[in-house]
């Protein structure tokens, strides 16, 4: 492995630990401060929303700018939010935190067009399979790390939770500054700014190939993000688990999901083409949504590892092909502009799936694993829009 793709890893990783380690603490800090619950979903809106604004604006502004700067500016930004996390006392502090830490933190797009630059055609399939597999790993460390800080932090406080983050901040922010280097050999200053992130969707979504791909890539997270909101409600309704036993089974979701992305996909895509992989993940991915509210309560531990274990290689051969894909077909000069719309598109999907899975659990509790996995027909029927493409990978 390459220097600049291990400091790119670890930036990815830190970003993904200092963006997980709020998800435990959050519900109880706001309770401990003692305001409303409607809180909480206040502020997990304000960071989604901040991101799906910010994912074209960074990937945009790398093209133009760098792909450095841009991963130092963001960088930077999360660590000042940190910083404030550590001395919130109220309301408007606590939403001003995160309201920027949602700017700071869209970045992904920036990372995988680095990725992008910096990889073998051959090898860009492998190479964001890796970029996924420390998003997995971060997510699993992250709200560990958080939990545990927020005990030294004490009641009503954030102090250490903050001020933990601003540190692995600081730490990625001097690593990517001395070790990180300009990887984006198309960049083009004069290039037309737009800071909108709905006429960036438009544009692309337009484009043959494009349109596809991400429409495929919103269905896809519409359907995960239904099994993410729901499960923990599952899990605790019919088989009688604790917050902690829930915790347990999204970490084996991410661990596993890791290790599918960084040691299979790579040698996957070396047999199979970008939209054989997406085809393949999609029936997997489905398979597996469908199975997790199946198991009698006896069997639940065999039976729903299994099932998440199915759904992790499904999701894991889905969002490195798709995002492979998307940078090898567009502009050289737009890569990160064209990742970031996808990005910010996919947002949306986040949006909608959490209401919609709440809805339908409240009906019956399986079905919105059931309509999920209807849901993943969509990228099986997308894809095959794509066969007549003459467009060569």
């Amino acid at each position: 492995m390459t220097k600049q793709k291990a400091v790119l890893l670890f930036t990815v990783f830190i970003d993904m630990v200092c963006f997980s380690m709020l998800f435990p603490v959050l519900p109880y800090f706001v309770k401990e401060m003692h305001l409303k619950d409607v809180i909480v979903g206040v502020c997990v809106a304000i960071f989604a929303a901040m991101n799906f604004f910010c994912n074209p604006l960074w990937g945009s502004m790398s093209d133009r700018k760098g792909r450095k700067p841009v991963m130092l500016i963001s960088i930077f930004i999360t660590f000042c939010s940190n910083i404030l996390l550590s001395f919130v006392s109220g309301f408007f502090t606590l939403f001003l935190a995160r309201f920027i830490a949602g700017t700071g933190s869209a970045n992904i797009s920036v990372a995988q067009a680095y990725m992008a630059d910096i990889s073998r055609p051959e090898d860009r399939t492998k190479n964001m399979g890796m970029v996924g597999a420390m998003f997995g790993i971060g997510f699993v460390a992250g709200p560990y790390i958080g939990g545990v800080l927020k005990d030294w932090s004490g009641e009503g406080s954030a102090f250490w939770v903050g001020m933990g983050a601003a540190i692995l901040n600081a730490a990625n922010l001097i690593s990517a500054y001395f070790f990180l280097k300009e990887s984006n050999q198309q960049i083009n200053p004069n290039k037309k700014r737009n800071f909108n992130p709905f006429i960036q969707i438009i544009h692309w979504i337009k484009q043959p190939v494009f349109n596809q791909l991400m429409w495929l890539f919103f269905s896809y997270v519409v359907a995960f993000s239904i099994m993410q909101i729901t499960s923990g409600l599952l899990w605790k309704e019919k088989y009688g688990l604790t917050v902690k036993q829930a915790t347990y089974v999204f970490a084996f979701i991410g661990i596993t999901s890791a290790i599918f992305q960084g040691f299979f996909i790579g040698r996957i895509a070396k047999r199979f083409s970008s939209r054989q992989m997406i085809i393949s993940g999609s029936v997997i991915m489905g398979i597996g949504l469908a199975a997790i509210p199946m198991p009698p309560r006896g069997s639940f531990l065999p039976w729903e590892l299994f099932a998440c274990t199915v759904l992790s290689f499904g999701n894991a051969c889905i969002t490195p092909a798709v995002t492979s894909w998307l940078s090898k077909i567009a502009p050289s000069y737009s890569i990160g502009q064209v990742l970031g719309a996808n990005q910010s598109f996919s947002s949306l999907a986040r949006v909608i799936g959490p209401p919609l899975g709440t809805s339908m659990f409240s009906a019956h509790y399986s079905l919105p694993f059931y309509i999920s996995s209807m849901i993943m027909i969509l990228p099986l029927f997308i894809i095959t829009m794509l066969l007549k493409a003459t467009l060569k990978e």
